[in-house]
């Protein structure tokens, strides 16, 4: 027979996702002033595009329709598409040059297969040939709105800022896969409002904006990581500069393939892994909330419990497995008894472990409504609880493959 899980295991994991459910609570009630746009500047807008012919023109669409008066360039950078993408991307151009919205296309013959060797692609004609105040880089498949370069903008304008994103919602929504990553993406992009508030955001996802100046002190995107958002946040914070985030919705293509989502996810994790390594020097009290709490606690503890915790649920079903097979090779039926009363039911309630799970569980119920309410998006109890019970497992189990590939070096593709 199996031993039984210790309960000091399990008390240090609830406790500990406990903690930081609480330090998020204490967060959401710290006020942060939105800043007004006072200059303008022109800017340029940077979308690597890759067998992007479904997607290319409304992403386009929603940088020439930004309420912006100055002027926006939109380069537009061909990696090496095999479908639509450039005949789109001149009828675009057609279409759109006007006195205040200039697209220029660059393409490339040969693709490295990385999103960042065509940002920087980019980044060097910009750089070369354009005088400019701010670059935004932005998805193919990502869509915006028509205050998010404003609004961006307005944190760029304060001292120490280098860059600024914004919260990023699943586009589509349909089926299982897609509810469910829409769950994760409020709840991920409300704690990135929470973290904002603290200067700890060290990501600059599908949509990103930077003053022109960073990329000339810091040079360009790393080609040799999985997650070019997540390296180029770090290093910005290892420069001493901080990064905003708005509650703009940003409108992204998410993966609806089971398969496509394993992918990312490795992918996402693998370079989570060697970032962190690279800039471990950021877990440190001189880095505010953002080397006490977010990297060391946050990201790394929290990935732990959880990657623990799903280990302890599966040698728990084990454990009970055994034992059953046990008794009944012993001859010993299982009596199949289940009773509620109110004597069983005070008992469990009183059991630390259980009034710690429901006191997180409410901490994360407040979230979701706090986010639905501040982002506007839906997200009914059955979507919650699928997400809690199943999709956040799955998550677990892409992180432990990721982190066994990245132990035994094992080749993750882009």
């Amino acid at each position: 027979m199996l031993p039984e899980v210790p309960d000091w295991i399990v008390y240090v994991l609830i406790f500990g996702g406990f903690l930081m459910s609480f330090y998020f609570f204490l967060v959401l009630f710290t006020a942060q002033e939105k800043p007004k746009l006072k200059k303008l500047g022109k800017t340029a807008f940077i979308i690597p595009a890759k067998n992007a012919e479904h997607t290319l023109e409304r992403c386009v669409k929603s940088v020439v329709d930004q309420n912006y008066r100055d002027f926006i360039y939109i380069i537009i950078v061909n990696d090496a598409s095999t479908d639509r993408t450039l005949e789109i991307a001149k009828k675009l151009k057609r279409k759109f040059d006007s006195q205040t919205r200039k697209i220029i296309i660059l393409t490339r013959k040969h693709s490295t297969g990385k999103k960042a060797s065509a940002i920087n692609h980019g980044l060097k004609y910009v750089l070369s040939n354009l005088e400019v105040q701010y670059i935004a880089v932005l998805d193919a498949d990502t869509f915006i709105e028509k205050q998010a370069l404003r609004d961006n903008m307005a944190y760029l304008q304060k001292p120490g800022i280098m860059g600024s994103t914004s919260w990023l919602v699943p586009y589509n929504k349909g089926n299982f896969w897609e509810k469910m990553q829409k769950v994760e993406y409020v709840l991920t992009g409300f704690y990135r409002v929470l973290l904002g508030r603290v200067s700890a955001i060290c990501v600059a996802p599908a949509f990103t904006v930077f003053r022109a100046e960073f990329f000339k002190k810091a040079g360009f995107y790393d080609e040799h990581t999985l997650t070019e958002d997540f390296e180029i946040a770090l290093r910005l914070r290892s420069l001493g500069y901080d990064m905003a985030f708005t509650d703009n919705k940003v409108l992204t293509i998410v993966p609806s393939r089971f398969k496509d989502l394993r992918r990312q996810r490795i992918r996402w994790w693998h370079g989570t892994l060697q970032n962190i390594a690279k800039y471990r020097h950021l877990i440190s009290i001189k880095q505010g909330a953002l080397g006490t709490f977010f990297l060391p606690v946050a990201l790394i503890l929290g990935t732990l419990f959880l990657v623990t915790a799903l280990f302890i649920i599966g040698y728990d079903i084990l454990f009970k497995l055994t034992n059953f097979v046990h008794d009944l090779l012993l001859g010993v039926m299982p009596k199949l008894k289940f009773e509620i009363n109110l004597f069983s039911l005070s008992l469990a309630l009183s059991d630390p472990k259980v009034i710690l799970v429901v006191f997180g569980f409410l901490f994360s119920l407040i979230f979701l409504v706090y986010a639905r309410k501040t982002i506007n998006e839906k997200i009914n109890i059955l979507e919650y609880c699928l997400f809690i019970l199943c999709y956040g497992w799955i998550l677990a189990i892409f992180c432990i493959e990721a982190g066994i590939k990245y132990l035994f070096r094992r080749h993750v593709k882009w």
